[in-house]
């Protein structure tokens, strides 16, 4: 039938106009991710660890390590050679000695305690001597945006570069 044609045209005109501001916001973030970038290019390269629960992720071929070589710093998981068949331990967190750590979370749990994760992070005695634990560079990130296969993952680039930038 001709009007059924002409609503799945507009659905469709109107799915490809919403698709084109989800990849003008995703492309917003990785432009400004890259500002940041270009303003700290001659900051020394830091390590930055995302981290939690006793595991260390970023090893090689994964989404987490293209974000953290996009954002421009060193990965601990691959600086303590974590390969790609495993997930790093609080060990391998120890070993590299990231300047950062990213603490992926999901922020709208009902369990969710901020105060609490920061907590445990710089009350444990085994992280104590950690560049990120003692200048206080460890940051809770929303796995909506860290995690996300999506166009969220352009948020996720900007925020950890915000977290790795910040002064």
């Amino acid at each position: 039938d001709h009007r059924d044609l002409h609503l799945s045209i507009r659905r469709q005109r109107q799915m490809c106009i919403r698709d084109s501001s989800l990849i003008s916001t995703m492309m917003n973030y990785i432009r400004d991710t890259e500002s940041l970038r270009f303003a700290h290019r001659d900051d020394p390269k830091q390590t930055v660890a995302v981290y939690n629960e006793n595991r260390l992720y970023g090893h090689p071929k994964t989404l987490i390590a293209d974000m953290l070589t996009y954002v421009g710093v060193d990965n601990a998981a691959v600086k303590s050679g974590v390969k790609a068949s495993n997930i790093g331990t609080k060990a391998d967190l120890i070993k590299a000695n990231p300047d950062v750590i990213i603490v992926p979370m999901d922020i709208h749990a009902s369990d969710y305690n901020r105060d609490a994760i920061y907590a445990n992070y710089y009350n444990d005695p085994a992280l104590a001597n950690l560049k990120a634990i003692k200048n206080k560079k460890v940051a809770i990130v929303s796995t909506d945006a860290l995690l996300a296969k999506s166009y969220h993952i352009g948020r996720g680039i900007y925020t950890m570069a915000q977290v790795v930038y910040a002064r």
